[in-house]
C-alpha cells in the first residue's frame, strides 16, 4: 500500500538514537517550516511583540513585490513589468550584486588558502614559525578593520571582495593546514615504501585526500560570506542585499526580515549546490 506523503513513523520519531525513513524525514522538514511560520503568525496576531519589531509574515512576503518592481510601480502592461523588474536598484540587481561579490570573495579565499595551507603544513619552517599565528587569526574581529581595508583597496568593488575573502580566509587557512596534517599515516608509509618522490606524494596522496575532506569545510564556511555581506555593502553603498537591509533599518522592519529570509534562501541554495559538486568531484567518498 502506497504511503501518503504526510507520513510519520511515530514509534521511531521519539526513540533514543532512532531514525526514520526518507518519507518521514521529508514530512518532518516540511512540518518544521510550517510550524515556524504558524508560530510567527500567531505571535503577530496576538500582539505579544510589536509589529514594528516583528511584522506579520504576510507583510514581509508582500514587501517582495515592492522590492521587485519599486515602491511607486503602477501596472502598465507586461513589457513594462519586465522592464521594472530588471531595472537597476530593484531586487534582481541587488541579488546579482551580492551573489557576485560573495562568489569572488569566496573564490579568492580558496585560491589563497589551499596552496598556502599545503606549504605551511608540509614544511617545518613555516609550520612552526606560523603555528601560533594561525590559531590566533581565527579570533580576529574583521569588521573592526574596515578602515584598514578602505585604506588598502579604496571604496569600490575591490574592498568588498577582499573584505569577504579575508573574512573566510582566517577560518579556512588553519583548517587546510590541519587537514594536511591529518592525512592517514598508512598512506605516507605505503608511498615511502614504494620510493615515491615529494611530487608523487603530493599528486597521488595529499591533494586528493586533503581536497576531499577540506571541501566539506569550504561548504560550511559559505555562511561566513553571507554573514559579512551586511557589514561591507554599506561602504559606498552601490547595491546589494546587505545595503538594502541597512537602509531599511530606518523604519521598514518588513523589508529587513524579507532580506534576511532571502539571504538564508540564497545561502541554502549555494550550500546544496556545493554538496552536489562534492558528490560529483569526490565520488569515492560516497561509494
Amino acid at each position: 500500500m502506497k504511503k501518503s506523503w504526510v507520513h510519520l513513523d511515530y514509534k521511531n520519531c521519539l526513540k533514543f538514537e532512532g531514525d526514520v525513513d526518507d518519507q518521514a524525514k521529508r514530512t518532518l522538514k516540511v512540518l518544521g517550516w510550517v510550524g515556524l511560520f504558524v508560530t510567527w503568525w500567531l505571535i503577530s496576531i496576538t500582539g505579544l511583540i510589536s509589529d514594528r519589531i516583528l511584522p506579520p509574515p504576510q507583510k514581509v512576503l508582500g514587501s517582495y513585490w515592492e522590492l521587485l518592481v519599486g515602491e511607486n510601480y503602477k501596472w502598465a502592461g507586461f513589457a513594462d513589468l519586465l522592464s521594472a523588474i530588471f531595472t537597476k536598484n530593484h531586487l534582481l540587481y541587488h541579488i546579482g550584486f551580492s551573489t557576485l561579490i560573495n562568489f569572488l570573495g569566496y573564490l579568492e579565499a580558496v585560491a589563497i588558502a589551499l596552496p598556502l595551507g599545503f606549504i605551511i603544513a608540509l614544511y617545518p619552517l613555516p609550520r612552526y614559525l606560523l603555528s601560533n599565528q594561525l590559531n590566533a587569526i581565527r579570533f580576529l574581529p574583521i569588521p573592526a578593520a574596515i578602515g584598514v581595508f578602505i585604506a588598502l583597496f579604496g571604496i569600490g568593488l575591490s574592498v568588498k571582495v577582499n573584505f569577504l575573502a579575508v573574512g573566510i580566509l582566517v577560518y579556512l587557512l588553519p583548517i587546510v593546514v590541519q587537514r594536511v596534517l591529518e592525512t592517514d599515516p598508512v598512506y605516507k608509509q605505503t608511498l615511502n615504501t614504494l620510493g615515491a618522490t615529494p611530487f608523487q606524494k603530493l599528486k597521488h596522496m595529499y591533494i586528493p585526500s586533503v581536497l576531499s575532506r577540506v571541501f566539506v569545510d569550504i561548504i560550511v564556511l559559505v555562511a561566513i560570506g553571507w554573514t559579512y555581506i551586511t557589514v561591507i555593502e554599506v561602504v559606498n553603498n552601490r547595491g546589494g542585499l546587505g545595503g538594502i537591509a541597512v537602509c531599511a533599518s530606518r523604519g521598514r522592519s518588513d523589508i529587513i526580515y524579507s532580506i534576511l529570509l532571502l539571504i538564508i534562501l540564497l545561502g541554502t541554495f549555494q550550500d546544496k549546490l556545493l554538496k552536489r559538486f562534492d558528490k560529483g568531484l569526490f565520488k569515492f567518498k560516497f561509494a
